[in-house]
């Protein structure tokens, strides 16, 4: 039997202690020449240890299927004492455009 291989994103590899949020997919960018699974997702990406922000490249497979928004991963696991959810912190805004 074939072993299961993991796919973890570069900057959790390297920063293997910290804990990350995918807050929200900025574009993506298609590769239209040959398949779909080729293209990428440009997402926003926040790192909770050290509190600094920055943009990955994620390829859509894993986007859908293994990370969701607003969840908190470390090491490509779900984080769980970052997920608790505290009244403060579930504020919610509405955007209004004219």
């Amino acid at each position: 039997m074939a072993k299961r291989k993991r796919v973890v994103p570069d900057f959790m590899l390297d920063n293997p202690d910290d804990s990350f949020m995918f807050l929200m997919p900025l574009s993506m960018k298609p590769h239209l020449n040959e398949d779909i699974g080729n293209s990428y997702f440009n997402v926003a990406v926040k790192n909770l240890t050290q509190n600094k922000y920055f943009k990955a490249r994620i390829a859509p497979e894993l986007f859908f299927t293994r990370f969701k928004l607003q969840k908190a991963y470390k090491n490509a696991k779900l984080d769980r004492s970052k997920n608790k959810k505290t009244k403060s912190s579930n504020k919610h805004f509405l955007l209004i455009h004219d």
